[in-house]
């Protein structure tokens, strides 16, 4: 899936980089500045930081966030998210006249794959591993909270 988005970025990466001056930051985008762009992302939710703005937490001073100057460049960070699609916008009108979520349906259709074949496997377990995983969990609410027994028998 992330092999998609990298395609469709770079696809409007090169409709829009005429545009820009600088051709240091213009370049095209690969998985691992994907992969990192995402976990940039990731730790600024996982901080609570995603409501500061973008300067303040790539700041050298002390008061910004080591972790995201470490994990990309600020400039090169606002690019790729400026960036970022999931289709290929040199055919997005015909295919939104023929499906309204056309922008999205190729990564939509990949991750209902991806559930279906995980709840495949997840059935072909045998019954036994989660009725042994059952019980400990059910031990485990006795143990933790005795005053309250588990109505679940």
């Amino acid at each position: 899936m992330l092999n998609i988005i990298v395609g469709c970025t770079n696809i409007k990466i090169n409709s829009i980089s005429q545009n820009f001056s600088r051709e240091r930051y213009v370049r095209p985008i690969n998985l691992v500045e994907i992969k990192a762009l995402i976990g940039v992302l990731y730790f600024a939710e996982v901080r609570k930081v995603n409501h500061m703005h973008l300067s303040n937490l790539w700041r050298t001073d002390g008061s910004g966030v080591e972790a995201f100057r470490l994990g990309m460049n600020r400039i090169r960070f606002q690019f790729p998210m400026r960036c970022v699609c999931y289709d290929d916008i040199r055919t997005r009108q015909e295919r939104i006249q023929v499906h309204k979520l056309a922008p999205i349906r190729i990564l939509f259709e990949n991750f209902n794959c991806n559930q279906q074949s995980v709840t495949r496997i997840l059935r072909m377990q045998p019954y036994t591993k989660s009725l042994k995983r059952l019980e400990v969990i059910v031990a485990f609410d006795n143990i933790c909270i005795p005053s309250k027994p588990n109505n679940m028998a």
